[in-house]
């Protein structure tokens, strides 16, 4: 597959790059006592960070009807996961991985046979990514003193990778609320699904639901699973309150 965002397009939309942050690569060290897990940690962060190219073809594919707004909605969070690819590629590639080895990344497929039925349209699929980018912000969160080790641009730049997972969970529950209002009852029952099917084993290239790591605990996934649920269903908890304020 091409690159998907070349230094002047990103920043032709107001994004920050990759090679703005990553300058210094070769001041970027692993200490030893945590090396083979720090390699561990670095390469499922660049490959999962991949696999939203996988994902997005996926959807394209799959998804009828689909949206202009959906297509717009996905088409920024793509750009955004594909710049933080870039950024972990040259961060893998600083610390030993082979080009035999990058160039195998860009060969992978993915098997969504797992989660294709939480996948079905335009709504369960921002369903899906609004669960997945929340529980991965706190997982990048969580692994801050890991990254911050290696070097203080890269500990900038998964800063910079969390406030856009961030942005992605927010623009994606805005599409849901914007043009879904009415599915919104169905949000308790199809997250609680989401998140039994999460940390599948093994991970199949899907981008989504590849929680595996050890950060991403169990009391973690159950907590952004019902933050979804609180934050979506608030609207109408707070039209029900305005209605039984004004009734007789």
């Amino acid at each position: 597959m091409p690159l998907l965002c070349t230094s002047r397009s990103y920043k032709d939309k107001g994004r920050w790059h990759y090679s703005d942050v990553l300058t210094q690569p070769s001041e970027y060290s692993l200490p030893e006592n945590i090396f083979n897990h720090a390699r561990e940690v670095l390469w499922f962060d660049m490959i999962s960070e991949f696999d939203a190219r996988i994902l997005n073809s996926y959807l394209d594919n799959t998804l009828t009807p689909i949206s202009n707004d959906f297509i717009d909605c996905k088409s920024k969070w793509l750009l955004d996961e594909d710049n933080h690819f870039l950024g972990f590629r040259l961060i893998n590639e600083t610390f030993g991985a082979t080009p035999h080895e990058i160039s195998a990344v860009y060969a992978r497929q993915g098997d969504f046979s797992q989660v294709d039925h939480l996948l079905l349209d335009e709504f369960s699929a921002a369903l899906v990514l609004a669960y997945d980018e929340i529980v991965t912000t706190r997982g990048y969160i969580d692994d801050l003193p890991l990254y911050d080790q290696f070097s203080p641009q890269v500990g900038r730049f998964v800063r910079l990778v969390i406030a856009d997972e961030a942005q992605h969970y927010s623009k994606f529950l805005n599409f849901i609320r914007r043009r879904y209002p009415y599915r919104i009852p169905e949000v308790p029952n199809r997250v609680l699904e989401i998140r039994r099917a999460d940390g599948q084993r093994p991970y199949r290239a899907t981008f989504v639901l590849d929680h595996i790591e050890d950060v991403f605990s169990t009391e973690l996934l159950d907590r952004c699973a019902h933050i979804l649920i609180r934050t979506l269903q608030r609207p109408i908890r707070r039209k029900i309150a305005e209605l039984d304020a004004v009734a007789p």
